[in-house]
């Protein structure tokens, strides 16, 4: 009769904590929607960016934005 209900008691103690999930979950982050550019929007930005000079703090600005958008797409989809 003990073992029995030692039997029950553990199956019953190890059973809750299978209801656990073994890796803790990350929230989803919120994903802001990005701005859509269409070829042509993209073909003059370009021929603009082209323009400026190699040092241009507008240039350094671009980058910051498309890297930027590079990871906000590596972590939303």
């Amino acid at each position: 009769m003990r073992r029995s209900s030692a039997t029950a008691l553990l199956a019953a103690l190890s059973s809750a904590c299978a209801t656990a999930p073994s890796e803790p979950r990350l929230p989803r982050p919120f994903c802001p929607p990005l701005a859509v550019y269409d070829r042509e929007a993209q073909r003059r930005a370009l021929a603009e960016m082209e323009q400026l000079a190699g040092d241009s703090e507008l240039r350094r600005m671009l980058s910051d934005y498309h890297e930027l958008r590079v990871r906000i797409r590596g972590v939303c989809w």
